[in-house]
Order: C-alpha cells, then sequence, then structure tokens
C-alpha cells in the first residue's frame, strides 16, 4: 500500500501552476483534480484500485513536475 499524502500532491500541482507555461497549466490543473478526485473517492475504493489509480497519476505528476522544473532553470 502507497502512504501518499494525496492532498499534499495536489497542493504540490498548485504550487507548480505559478510558475508553469501556458501549455502546462490546463494539464498541471487536470492532474491536480485527479489528486484531489482520488483523495475524496479513497474510503470507497479498495486497496488495489487506490494503489492503481495512485501509480497511474503519479508516474503523470512527476513528469510534469520535472518539465516544469526544467523550464523554469
Amino acid at each position: 500500500m502507497f502512504q501518499l499524502d494525496l492532498w499534499e500532491k495536489a497542493a504540490e500541482c498548485q504550487r507548480a501552476l505559478e510558475g508553469a507555461e501556458s501549455n502546462q497549466r490546463q494539464i498541471l490543473t487536470d492532474v491536480r483534480d485527479l489528486w484531489i478526485g482520488l483523495a475524496n473517492a479513497k474510503p470507497f475504493l479498495t486497496e488495489a484500485e487506490s494503489d492503481r489509480q495512485i501509480q497511474e497519476i503519479n508516474r503523470t505528476h512527476a513528469d510534469l513536475i520535472k518539465s516544469a522544473t526544467i523550464r523554469m532553470h
């Protein structure tokens, strides 16, 4: 089971929005909304389903944050 703070991941997307280019803003907003939706749905999901969704969103999130950070430097 993943011990991940889904609300913190949403906040990380929100912080990344501040320095993001316009073409990444909508994607970061969508990923942020996915984290929020998953945090709200987590009590109703099985552990396996929750873990699968966390892995998928986290992979996208990490790629976006990495590319946003590279562009800011």
